[in-house]
């Protein structure tokens, strides 16, 4: 089951929160915090956020998305270059694909994967917010499950 809604998240509000959250933020001059709260602010406010499966997402869970995903446009000119991301589906955890798919080379599987993202090419966004949080707290892991998926939209 998935709970939809638009949010509404004020330029002050979004600030504070990544701020106080994400750990690569000291890093930007403050012309590139600027545009990335700009950009952040808007895909908050544009895009449609899920939670799926009975995850209650607090009101901090997609401005945390929404700056990362913006973060691939700072070194843009286009700052619609993501505006055909309409749905986000934020899952707890990582969520089990089942069924028949192709893994490459014409070979198909019918093996369970988990996903931490999905990225579809003209529906929804798929995230893990275990994943998601997991890379704001540690980004020298060197993995960003919404770096990855907001790529594959670009």
């Amino acid at each position: 089951m998935l709970r939809r809604q638009r949010r509404s998240t004020s330029r002050s509000e979004i600030e504070a929160i990544v701020a106080a959250q994400v750990a690569w933020w000291p890093l930007l001059d403050e012309a590139e915090q600027q545009r990335l709260l700009d950009l952040s602010a808007d895909m908050v406010a544009r895009v449609r956020w899920e939670a799926a499966n009975g995850f209650t997402m607090s009101d901090e869970i997609p401005v945390l998305i929404a700056v990362q995903a913006s973060l691939l446009l700072l070194g843009l000119d286009d700052d619609r270059a993501l505006d055909n991301v309409g749905t986000v589906i934020v899952h707890r955890s990582t969520v089990t694909q089942r069924g028949e798919r192709s893994v490459g080379g014409g070979v198909l599987t019918s093996d369970p994967v988990a996903l931490s993202g999905q990225a579809h090419h003209r529906g929804p966004v798929l995230i893990s917010w275990n994943a998601a949080r997991r890379s704001l707290r540690r980004p020298g892991l060197g993995e960003n499950v919404v770096l990855h998926e907001f790529a594959h939209k670009l």
